[in-house]
């Protein structure tokens, strides 16, 4: 599972957007994350050093897979 998917999900539970009929797209929460990690990953240090890239709303490495960094997705999220 992807970072996209894992972590838009535990947004939509969090501001309760969870009835199909979404209030926001998984788009706009994937772009809302990303800022979100940028501003997390500049104030602590976790098992990864990722790469955040606002523009193209991407983080790297996944911090869903692989060796999983659950304070980062938590934090994040």
């Amino acid at each position: 599972m992807s970072w996209q998917t894992e972590m838009v999900s535990i947004v939509r539970y969090l501001i309760n957007d969870v009835t199909p009929t979404y209030t926001f797209t998984d788009a706009r929460l994937q772009h809302t994350i990303v800022v979100a990690a940028q501003l997390v990953n500049d104030e602590l240090t976790f098992i990864n050093t990722y790469s955040i890239d606002i523009a193209n709303t991407g983080i790297s490495p996944d911090p869903t897979s692989g060796t999983r960094d659950d304070a980062f997705i938590n934090l994040t999220s």
